[in-house]
């Protein structure tokens, strides 16, 4: 680009997560855990999770509404499939985050108000951060990672969720909207203003065959490995390094 009187380089670089702590954490006994508890309390379910920010870009309030299409249209999932979503707090001082929060909570009770049967929540809503291991043991025993925002920039729920499936296995329902949706093409993407669009994939992921969710899950597992966050930082820096010798060659000093 010419700016200013000189050029300036833009370059796409996608940034990564760190592929090898999240098998670490997910291997470590705090993770091994976790994860048992986690099996323990959702036993013969079908389980969708959410991890956001609660924050008004996410989606949130959209994906609950989904989750009740996707009970009402496909009925045989009420009593087997649950919605794990955790709301890590964000900005809770500012009224309009307030305000989302009380939404939130109450699109969550008028579902379990709806759905709830004994022995059975559709809809375990976490407000609060957890240890990298418990989130870990979220993504691999949820069936299903709903990365739904309205609006953003790149997200690596998406990623951390592709890395912790050791097991190839699950589905990725990811935004369109979402900057990752162009590196993560085997994901089943969604506009997330379509409630019934997005309660649609919902019921295609749970009913999607096994050979399927692995063909996908491995590509996506093989694109995350190779592009962790230590390729995103050589990629940055070694473009940097190149463009320094390209511009130093052409620079004349001035006298």
């Amino acid at each position: 680009l010419h700016h200013g009187g000189r050029i300036v380089k833009v370059a796409a670089h996608p940034l990564g997560v760190d592929y090898q702590a999240i098998q670490e954490k997910g291997d470590s006994d705090a993770g091994k855990e976790a994860l048992n508890a986690l099996e323990e309390r959702t036993a013969g379910r079908f389980v969708f999770v959410g991890i956001d920010r609660l924050d008004y870009t996410k989606g949130i309030p959209e994906r609950l509404l989904a989750f009740r299409d996707f009970l009402r249209t496909y009925d045989d999932f009420v009593g087997k499939a649950t919605l794990v979503q955790l709301c890590v707090p964000s900005r809770a001082d500012i009224q309009t985050y307030g305000n989302l929060r009380a939404n939130v909570e109450r699109l969550v009770g008028q579902i379990n108000g709806e759905f709830a049967k004994p022995g059975y929540t559709p809809i375990q809503y976490l407000y609060k951060s957890l240890p990298m291991e418990e989130v870990v043991a979220l993504y691999k025993r949820a069936n299903v990672a709903l990365v739904t925002p309205l609006r953003d920039g790149l997200n690596l729920v998406c990623k951390e969720y592709v890395a912790a499936r050791e097991d190839e296995d699950g589905v990725l329902i990811l935004s369109e909207l979402a900057g990752a949706a162009a590196e993560m093409g085997e994901a089943i993407l969604v506009n997330p203003f379509d409630i019934k669009g997005l309660s649609h994939a919902m019921y295609q992921s749970a009913v999607m065959a096994g050979f399927e969710r692995k063909r996908r899950m491995h590509h996506l597992r093989e694109r995350v490995r190779k592009h962790d966050n230590r390729h995103w930082a050589k990629s940055l820096i070694s473009g940097w390094n190149r463009l320094r010798e390209v511009t130093s060659n052409k620079s004349q000093e001035i006298k």
